[in-house]
């Protein structure tokens, strides 16, 4: 492998990633890949395939869990060799891998030859024994685990490899699993097994963060007394849900009215509410809360952590206001592969058990910085920035490679918070940046 040579003393990181990838096929494409210290899109593509077409066995993806990890281990370790847009091209693909179904494969059977050829793929070979040694009156079985489920078949003496994944393909769509088995091309080939979409739950229960369809109707509500159920904005489901054994149908969604009459497709957390029990019986409802419309491209929180439309997990920050004692932070949320960050507010003084996260209230387009924009704001000898009136920017949040990585990247968000503008500014790096501002965002409000 050819590569620039590293400063006197300090070890070359190419050479060091590459120590580290244990799979032949991407140790070799990536080989080819970074020998000029750059990764463009279409090299991405080519590391894919390499994982991907290297089981001359078998037709289709062969992408194993261990490949998987040394793509992941390229992303995460080689960022600084990924050209501009090749970031968003390699998440984009490993977003599609992670989403797949995990299986492990057992086989008992002494005529048999199993193999695990990807992520969510096993193959098969060969005609069943029907038992695990000679003169065993036990069958011998094949054995699958998919997530968190485990799925057996008995194997019959003379049972051919095709037949005994039909029957394991029966029993894993039995648990809700979308599988396709595929025949060898070539007499006495391997058939695999394919596991594309996991099982669907089997409920929800109340504190699950999920997905919704369904119609907006807006309603407005009245009783005996005053007691109703809330007005406002409902979602009536496409298909109801089931939580705790009860069949439900619509999800109040608060007190902030969606149109009356969309489609929609939201993100948010099953809640409880109550009414009623002084004129009326007492009632519960059931509400979704920390929306996000997914429609209009708002980022989904699962109480942990935010993703976008890909499945890929988003960088935030908050800006805690001051002077105002336990309100809400502002949440920012950057999704710079669909090219847009977003606004809300996350905490401040609740009621316990209310939901941390309160929605999302403005977007906005990340954008190159222009000209007038680094014109905007100097930097102090400490690399802290200032708008042209002398007021501090705050760090909103940031990234740094650390100390351990060779020409390492340090990136921050900054808030003037008096023109409600956030600015991206890098330092460090094979380039050298000092305070670069690369990219900017202006919120409405």
């Amino acid at each position: 492998m050819t590569t620039i040579g590293s400063p006197i003393g300090m070890p070359n990181p190419v050479a060091l990633l590459r120590s580290k990838i244990e799979d032949p096929s991407v140790q070799k494409a990536f080989d080819k890949a970074a020998k000029d210290w750059k990764i463009t899109p279409a090299e991405v593509k080519d590391l894919f395939e390499a994982a991907s077409l290297d089981n001359k066995f078998v037709a289709g993806d062969s992408t194993t869990a261990g490949e998987l990890k040394d793509l992941h281990l390229i992303r995460e370790q080689g960022a600084f060799l990924l050209s501009k847009t090749a970031p968003q091209t390699f998440d984009a693909k490993l977003a599609k891998l992670d989403a797949l179904p995990t299986v492990t494969l057992g086989d008992t059977d002494p005529k048999l030859t199993s193999s695990l050829v990807a992520v969510n793929r096993i193959a098969l070979k060969g005609t069943a024994a029907g038992h695990p040694e000679p003169h065993s009156k036990a069958p011998s079985a094949v054995t699958m685990t998919v997530g968190n489920d485990n799925f057996e078949v008995r194997l019959n003496p003379g049972e051919s490899a095709l037949h005994i994944l039909g029957r394991l393909r029966n029993e894993i769509t039995k648990a809700g699993y979308e599988a396709h088995v595929h025949s060898s091309k070539t007499p006495g080939g391997f058939a695999v097994l394919e596991v594309k979409g996991a099982a669907p739950a089997s409920g929800v229960k109340v504190g699950d963060y999920g997905q919704f369809t369904g119609t907006v109707e807006n309603k407005s509500l009245m009783g005996p007394g005053g007691e109703a159920p809330p007005s406002g904005s409902y979602l009536i489901l496409d298909k109801p849900i089931t939580v705790n054994g009860k069949e439900v149908k619509e999800l109040f969604l608060g007190y902030e009215e969606f149109a009356d009459g969309v489609k929609a497709k939201l993100n948010g957390r099953l809640d409880t509410g109550s009414w009623g029990g002084v004129e009326t019986g007492a009632h519960n409802f059931f509400q979704l809360s920390g929306i996000s419309d997914l429609k209009a491209g708002e980022p989904a929180f699962d109480g942990k952590v935010f993703k976008n439309a890909q499945g890929n997990e988003l960088q935030t920050g908050n800006y805690f206001r001051p002077l105002i004692m336990d309100a809400p932070a502002i949440k920012f949320v950057f999704d710079p592969e669909n090219g847009t960050a977003f606004k809300g507010s996350m905490g401040g003084m609740m009621p316990p058990g209310m939901n941390p996260f309160h929605g999302f209230n403005d977007s906005a387009k990340i954008k190159d910085a222009t000209a007038a924009d680094k014109k905007a704001i100097t930097f102090d000898n400490d690399g802290v920035p200032s708008n042209k009136a002398g007021k501090k920017l705050v760090e909103i949040a940031g990234h740094d490679d650390g100390p351990h990585i060779a020409d390492g990247m340090s990136s921050k968000w900054w808030l003037d918070a008096d023109s409600n503008k956030l600015f991206h500014v890098n330092n460090g790096g094979i380039a050298g940046f000092h305070n670069q501002i690369s990219a900017v965002v202006g919120f409405n409000d």
